[in-house]
């Protein structure tokens, strides 16, 4: 584990954070001046689940890969978190230990907020304090969001809403650089690997293109019009 310098890219990294968004330059340099920075070579553990939550961590570049395990020892995975992500503040707040782990999946630069500086500031910071509230709002209602999704859409459709949302462009017709393999997506929608190759073959009807990791859609409105109809019949 190294401990890496701030530079110009994490401080914007950091301001799209979601408890940070609302802050004034001047404050937003108190945060980073009171957190510390490290990098974690992939396949490192970041945190243990049951891990007391003394810190929340903040994803500056990099992948990492949030789960748990099933009742039978199975791998189960909750989220995978990209740059501009946090994990770890609502068990801060609640004095609770993490009930998940999280690895790195490559090379990550991570920023580490102790629970005492953060409590600290957020006495003086009224900005960061209902930034706190509304970012551990949008955490449980993340978590709701992804409960509903798994007990009222199906497999195909969780699919074809995972890559609409991964769509960075203004563009009708897009290519997507999937984040990691084919094996996490599948677990992360809650599916068999052999059931989200089914789906892709299924979505290419509606443009969808799979080459290895890039994805192709060919109209993203047509893909948006058939999730919301399919929707409705169920």
């Amino acid at each position: 584990m190294e401990r890496q310098k701030l530079t110009s890219n994490d401080i914007r990294t950091i301001s799209r954070m979601r408890m940070f968004q609302e802050l004034p330059a001047e404050d937003l340099r108190k945060i980073t001046s009171a957190i510390h920075f490290e990098h974690f070579a992939p396949g490192s553990d970041i945190f243990k689940s049951k891990t007391a939550g003394s810190c929340f961590v903040g994803v500056l570049s990099g992948w990492l890969i949030i789960y748990g395990h099933s009742p039978n020892g199975n791998l189960a995975v909750v989220n995978v978190l990209g740059s501009g992500e946090t994990i770890g503040e609502t068990a801060l707040f609640l004095g609770d230990g993490l009930d998940v782990s999280a690895k790195s999946l490559d090379s990550c630069r991570l920023c580490i907020f102790e629970q005492e500086k953060i409590t600290s500031l957020m006495a003086c910071m009224p900005a960061l304090a209902s930034g706190m509230m509304a970012a551990i709002s949008w955490q449980l209602k993340r978590a709701n969001n992804e409960i509903v999704r798994l007990q009222t859409l199906s497999g195909e459709q969780r699919l074809a809403l995972f890559l609409l949302e991964s769509v960075d462009s203004q563009e009708n017709r897009c290519n997507i650089s999937l984040p990691y393999n084919k094996m996490l997506i599948a677990k992360r929608l809650g599916m068999r690997p052999e059931s989200l190759s089914r789906h892709f073959k299924y979505l290419r009807t509606f443009g969808v293109k799979v080459d290895h990791q890039n994805i192709i859609i060919n109209d993203i409105e047509f893909l948006w019009s058939h999730l919301k109809a399919s929707s409705r019949q169920h």
